[in-house]
């Protein structure tokens, strides 16, 4: 018998299932899925008392990130009461309204996922800018993440993956790297 209840691994997320929903295919990253939160007293969730436009991944704060994650863990039209255990317990309902599939990340061409590293790098900076180093981390780590993911061939020497220059593809590593090492050096002050 299946449980109704999932707990993430670090143990920050409780869900218990009060409607299974579909079953088939689960939400990954870049899917833009439909939610609706209700019993909800988290001020950053409030615009999703309504069914709105949620993308996996598109994370800037810890609780974005939660989300991301009870989301992934969840079918269509499936309805949960959720636990968040951060510096203040927070309870809410999530209903995982409907989601627009995503590739797996191993699908992805090179080109977008260069442009979603891109958009993360970009991101990231907007929030090291306002001194939320930790979320930024997460933004560079995830474009870091994305491009790792681009199958380049250690034993050939080639110029460009897919009609992308390898150059391109080096150089936002680099800079990635250097974001992330700035992150966690000015966290730890």
């Amino acid at each position: 018998m299946l449980s109704n209840i999932w707990e993430s691994p670090d143990g920050i997320i409780t869900k218990e299932i009060v409607n299974n929903g579909m079953s088939g295919l689960k939400p990954t990253e870049n899917c833009k899925c439909y939610i609706k939160i209700t019993n909800n007293s988290i001020e950053e969730l409030q615009k999703f008392a309504q069914s709105s436009l949620y993308v996996i991944g598109d994370s800037d704060t810890v609780i974005q990130r939660c989300l991301d994650n009870c989301l992934m863990y969840m079918h269509a039209g499936e309805i949960a009461n959720v636990s968040l255990k951060l510096e203040v317990a927070s309870k809410f309902t999530l209903e995982l309204v409907n989601f627009e599939t995503e590739d797996l990340i191993y699908n992805w061409n090179t080109q977008k996922k260069l442009e979603l590293s891109c958009n993360h790098k970009t991101r990231g900076v907007d929030l090291f800018k306002e001194s939320r180093y930790i979320d930024a981390s997460y933004r560079f780590g995830k474009g870091l993440k994305i491009l790792c993911s681009i199958p380049i061939e250690v034993d050939q020497s080639i110029s460009e993956v897919q009609g992308v220059s390898l150059i391109e593809i080096e150089n936002l590593k680099v800079n990635l790297y250097n974001n992330l090492a700035s992150c966690y050096s000015l966290d730890s002050l």
